[in-house]
């Protein structure tokens, strides 16, 4: 309108207002944004103190003077019809001066409705002209009562402050409501007043914003008392409840009947609340679902529950289960009615769906949790079979679904898989150990000879392509296969030897002859080739450096050469005896050149320190020879002597021309006594000999021979060239 230069005063066109100086008293409805009055405001139907008088200069210059023009420019205003009035607006009426008649509502003004005094038991309001005046009966000098008044009957009454008795009217005291009847009794129970259901306590008191329960049913009673009927009701709380014609509280599953006549399943819980945008189960166990919005029920669609999964409705509403074809895609529900997303989920035939984020049974290759899995077009994965992808390679998918990789034995057959899954066919393959295969278009590796991208290769019955080694082919004839194991042609030096090989690969012979059994087959096992003995594996390879059992159970060790060694040896830091054939020498004592002996254990090592052997203590040095005729220190500091078979002595003993002394366990005595056999003793000094002559020992003058024996019970003609007499049982000089 400011682009046609139309001036809008306040921008409030069709109601072609200005300002309002003036009041007048009003006839006022509380209604709500579109009209629908507020049965529970006290303003209802009643007089009100209204800015709805006035205008003044402007209003009188300016009412209604553009009202032609808009007309003529937008007439759809003057076509609609009011909410409030139920009529379109008149362009023809000019206004000049407002009145209330003009209004199509009012704002609220947070006053006015008590601004009008009146009489509350009577409902009529205070006056006074010369015809008819309605004034307090104390203003007209008459008795009055106020207030609750209980009769001779027990029946109550009310007066106003006014002294009328109320009759047929609401009354309020302090925060209760009270009604009273048409004889001025107050009402309890259940009553229809004006056309609406209330319910008045035994004392009188108004049920207001209250639920009411019979025993079977509940109903409910709204802010200004009036039972709600027929229609939904929203608490303060945002929750909707629905009441039946009769007031009824609708509780579970609900059909109800809207205006339009069309029918709407609901659901309302235990308390009556009604379901909105959430899920819940009648008394027959299905789980349903109801709108967010209009709380009706779902049927044929999807519905969010509050944690965010999804149901899906079916034609009755009811939450399907396991597998379900939805608008052409495969869907998976859980028992519980929600669809699986991201997980697997079982079938009744114990196959598997995987539903991808938005709930769809993925089909063919996919890699879920770092694996390689399949599913058919029906989307149940693939288990313990083959499948084709689209590149034309292979899958092998195992019991869990697994695509396999690696070395696998499938229906007797070893099969390879690459990293990602697929099977290797018309292609080689590395294995572990370094060895070679090819498998073929079945996947199969291949034996024996084959041409390859124009190479005669060979491989042996394990399929291991064969590498810089002879092999003889079924014909006889023999190829020797490069380090890429391709058939060599030509002149060729192999193991310092020329040969020669055909175009084909095929060793040329004429005369040659090959060092083997005579058969042209390479030898295997143990061979004595030269007077060497020798070994070969299976393979006939040389075994070098390295141990090798025998068939009789015996071990042989060959050396860089590949001759098996003879003697002492020390191998791998151990030291080890071989016999002259070979054999390793295990559980036995062998002589060395030098005349010492060793003993060699089970595993064939010579042993060292104190041994058992065969129920006697031995004694071997750090080099493993056995000590003969020799002492040995023990760890504790004693010693042993060993003799010629290398036993610990024992008793007495002269070595080296001296006399010494050996306890039962073998150890040599040192600075102490030693009893002979026959009763006699010895006494053994720090060096263990048997000491002779005159000695002081531990106090006591003592004696004894050139043999060691001590004198006990005789005289000694000694040095002094005197006679010297020895105790008996001491030993102890008399003097």
């Amino acid at each position: 309108m400011h682009a046609q230069g139309i001036q809008a005063i306040n921008d409030w066109v069709p109601d072609q207002i200005y300002n309002l100086p003036g009041e007048e008293i009003v006839t006022a409805v509380r209604t709500n944004g579109s009209g629908v009055s507020n049965q529970d405001s006290v303003i209802n139907n009643t007089l009100y103190d209204s800015h709805t008088v006035g205008g003044g200069q402007y209003q009188a210059m300016y009412g209604g003077a553009f009202l032609d023009r808009i007309k003529q420019l937008y007439p759809d205003l003057f076509e609609t019809k009011q909410i409030s009035t139920g009529q379109p607006m008149n362009p023809n009426e000019k206004i000049t001066e407002w009145s209330a008649k003009y209004f199509n509502g009012s704002n609220i003004q947070g006053r006015g409705a008590w601004y009008v005094l009146k009489d509350w038991a009577t409902n009529k309001y205070f006056s006074v002209s010369s015809n008819n005046s309605f004034l307090p009966k104390q203003l007209q000098g008459k008795k009055a009562s106020t207030g609750f008044v209980v009769d001779s009957k027990n029946r109550t009454k009310f007066y106003s402050t006014s002294g009328y008795q109320a009759k047929n009217t609401f009354i309020q005291d302090g925060d209760n409501w009270y009604y009273f009847d048409n004889n001025g009794y107050m009402v309890t129970g259940a009553d229809k007043i004006n056309g609406y259901n209330y319910y008045f306590l035994p004392n009188g008191i108004e049920l207001q914003d209250a639920y009411f329960a019979d025993g079977t049913k509940e109903y409910y009673y709204s802010k200004s008392g009036k039972q709600i009927l027929d229609q939904y009701y929203q608490d303060s709380n945002g929750n909707w409840r629905y009441f039946f014609k009769d007031g009824t509280m609708a509780k579970g599953l609900t059909q109800i009947t809207a205006v339009n006549g069309q029918t709407v399943t609901q659901y309302f819980d235990t308390d009556g609340i009604q379901v909105k945008g959430n899920a819940a189960k009648d008394s027959d166990g299905k789980l349903r679902y109801f709108d967010g919005i209009t709380g009706n029920m779902v049927v044929n669609s999807f519905g969010e529950l509050p944690d965010g999964s999804w149901l899906y409705l079916d034609e009755n509403g009811v939450a399907v289960t396991g597998k379900q074809n939805i608008n052409g895609q495969t869907m998976y529900f859980n028992a519980d009615g929600r669809q699986v997303k991201n997980d697997f989920g079982e079938l009744a035939d114990g196959s598997w769906l995987y539903l991808n984020s938005d709930g769809v049974a993925v089909i063919g290759e996919q890699v879920i949790n770092g694996k390689t899995l399949y599913f058919n077009a029906d989307g149940k994965q693939v288990k313990n079979d083959f499948k084709q992808l689209a590149d034309g390679s292979w899958l092998y998918l195992n019991s869990d679904g697994v695509a396999v990789t690696g070395k696998q034995v499938i229906n007797g057959k070893t099969l390879y898989f690459n990293a990602d899954g697929k099977q290797v066919k018309n292609d080689f393959k590395q294995l572990a150990d370094g060895s070679w295969l090819y498998l073929n278009g079945d996947g199969v590796a291949v034996t024996g000879e084959q041409v390859i991208n124009g190479k005669t290769l060979y491989f042996n019955a394990d399929g291991k392509q064969v590498k810089n080694d002879f092999k003889q082919l079924a014909d006889g004839s023999w190829l020797y296969l490069n380090g890429d194991g391709v058939a060599v042609k030509g002149k060729q030096v192999i193991n310092g030897k020329t040969l020669y090989f055909n175009a084909d690969g095929k060793q040329v012979k004429n005369d040659f002859k090959q060092l083997a059994d005579g058969d042209g087959v390479a030898v295997t096992g143990e061979q004595v080739i030269n007077g060497k003995t020798l070994y070969f594996n299976a393979d006939g390879r040389q075994v070098k450096n390295d141990f090798k059992q025998l068939a009789d159970g015996s071990w042989v060790y060959l050396n860089g050469d590949g001759v098996a060694v003879t003697g002492k040896q020390v191998i791998n830091g151990k030291t080890l005896y071989f016999n002259a054939d070979g054999r390793q020498v295990k559980n036995d004592f062998k002589q060395l050149a030098d005349g010492s002996w060793l003993y060699l254990n089970s595993d064939g090592v010579a042993v060292t320190g104190e041994q058992v052997i065969n129920g006697k203590t031995l004694y071997f040095n750090a080099d493993g020879k056995q000590v003969k005729n020799d002492f040995k220190e023990l760890a504790n500091g004693s010693w042993l002597y060993l003799d010629g078979n290398g036993v610990a002595v024992t008793g007495k003993q002269v070595i080296n021309g001296q006399t010494m002394y050996f306890n039962a366990d073998g150890t040599q005595v040192k600075n102490d006594f030693g009893e002979l056999a026959d009763g006699s003793w010895l006494y053994l000094g720090a060096d263990g000999v048997a000491v002779t002559g005159k000695q002081t020992i531990r106090g006591q003058k003592l004696y004894f021979r050139s043999n060691g024996i001590q004198v006990k019970g005789g005289s000694v003609l000694e040095e002094d060239g005197q006679w010297h007499t020895y105790d008996l049982n001491s030993g102890e000089e008399l003097r």
